[in-house]
Protein backbone atom coordinates (compact mmCIF):
# COMPACT_ATOMS: atom_id res chain seq x y z
CA UNK A 1 0.00 0.00 0.00
CA UNK A 2 1.30 3.69 -0.88
CA UNK A 3 0.20 6.67 0.68
CA UNK A 4 -0.07 10.19 -1.62
CA UNK A 5 2.05 13.16 -0.38
CA UNK A 6 -1.13 15.41 -1.30
CA UNK A 7 1.06 18.53 -1.11
CA UNK A 8 3.98 17.05 -2.31
CA UNK A 9 2.68 14.87 -5.28
CA UNK A 10 5.61 12.54 -4.08
CA UNK A 11 4.41 8.89 -2.49
CA UNK A 12 6.56 6.46 -0.18
CA UNK A 13 6.02 3.25 0.93
CA UNK A 14 3.84 2.50 3.95
CA UNK A 15 6.08 1.34 7.03
CA UNK A 16 5.82 -2.12 8.08
CA UNK A 17 4.81 -3.15 11.27
CA UNK A 18 8.09 -4.32 12.78
CA UNK A 19 8.53 -6.09 16.33
CA UNK A 20 12.65 -6.11 16.48
CA UNK A 21 14.23 -3.74 18.67
CA UNK A 22 15.04 -1.04 15.86
CA UNK A 23 11.45 -0.52 14.69
CA UNK A 24 11.25 2.59 16.14
CA UNK A 25 14.26 3.41 13.47
CA UNK A 26 11.58 2.64 10.97
CA UNK A 27 8.99 4.89 12.31
CA UNK A 28 11.20 7.34 12.85
CA UNK A 29 11.95 7.42 9.01
CA UNK A 30 8.47 8.38 8.25
CA UNK A 31 8.68 11.92 6.60
CA UNK A 32 7.56 15.03 9.16
CA UNK A 33 4.90 17.00 8.27
CA UNK A 34 5.44 17.66 4.09
CA UNK A 35 2.12 15.56 3.50
CA UNK A 36 0.28 16.23 6.62
CA UNK A 37 1.83 13.56 8.53
CA UNK A 38 2.09 14.48 12.33
CA UNK A 39 5.40 12.03 12.66
CA UNK A 40 6.23 13.16 16.71
CA UNK A 41 2.45 12.08 17.28
CA UNK A 42 3.01 8.78 15.82
CA UNK A 43 6.10 8.06 17.58
CA UNK A 44 4.92 9.10 20.74
CA UNK A 45 1.99 6.78 20.72
CA UNK A 46 3.46 3.43 18.86
CA UNK A 47 4.72 0.70 21.09
CA UNK A 48 8.06 0.36 19.49
CA UNK A 49 8.74 4.36 19.61
CA UNK A 50 6.78 5.24 22.71
CA UNK A 51 9.83 4.83 25.02
CA UNK A 52 12.33 5.64 22.89
CA UNK A 53 14.79 8.29 24.32
CA UNK A 54 13.99 11.60 22.25
CA UNK A 55 18.21 11.97 21.99
CA UNK A 56 18.10 9.07 20.48
CA UNK A 57 15.67 10.40 17.86
CA UNK A 58 17.76 13.17 17.58
CA UNK A 59 20.82 11.43 16.21
CA UNK A 60 18.99 8.96 14.10
CA UNK A 61 17.35 12.17 12.26
CA UNK A 62 20.57 14.03 11.95
CA UNK A 63 22.45 10.74 10.52
CA UNK A 64 19.74 10.35 8.07
CA UNK A 65 19.76 14.52 7.31
CA UNK A 66 23.62 13.95 6.72
CA UNK A 67 23.49 10.76 4.39
CA UNK A 68 20.59 12.78 2.28
CA UNK A 69 22.75 15.37 2.08
CA UNK A 70 26.01 14.55 1.21
CA UNK A 71 24.51 11.59 -1.27
CA UNK A 72 22.55 14.24 -3.52
CA UNK A 73 25.58 16.02 -4.13
CA UNK A 74 27.00 12.96 -6.39
CA UNK A 75 26.62 13.00 -9.73
CA UNK A 76 23.02 11.15 -11.06
CA UNK A 77 23.10 7.93 -11.85
CA UNK A 78 21.94 7.02 -15.47
CA UNK A 79 19.48 4.00 -13.79
CA UNK A 80 18.04 5.95 -11.61
CA UNK A 81 17.56 9.94 -12.71
CA UNK A 82 15.11 10.87 -9.79
CA UNK A 83 17.20 9.56 -7.20
CA UNK A 84 18.99 12.94 -6.23
CA UNK A 85 15.21 14.66 -6.44
CA UNK A 86 14.73 11.78 -3.52
CA UNK A 87 17.20 12.66 -1.45
CA UNK A 88 16.95 16.03 -1.69
CA UNK A 89 13.04 15.89 -0.38
CA UNK A 90 14.47 13.79 2.54
CA UNK A 91 17.65 15.77 3.06
CA UNK A 92 14.54 19.13 3.44
CA UNK A 93 12.01 16.93 5.13
CA UNK A 94 14.49 15.31 8.22
CA UNK A 95 16.21 18.62 8.68
CA UNK A 96 13.07 20.02 9.00
CA UNK A 97 12.14 17.73 11.34
CA UNK A 98 15.07 17.68 13.51
CA UNK A 99 15.37 21.94 13.35
CA UNK A 100 11.63 21.58 14.79
CA UNK A 101 12.78 19.25 17.65
CA UNK A 102 15.62 21.32 18.64
CA UNK A 103 13.57 24.26 18.79
CA UNK A 104 15.75 25.90 15.84
CA UNK A 105 12.87 26.41 13.28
Amino acid sequence: MRRHAAQTGLTYPRLRESRSHSGWVQRSSAPPRPDGLDADAVLASHPLSHDVDPRSIDAWLATLWLYFTTSMELPVPAHSPHLRDHQLWYADASGYWLHQRLGLG
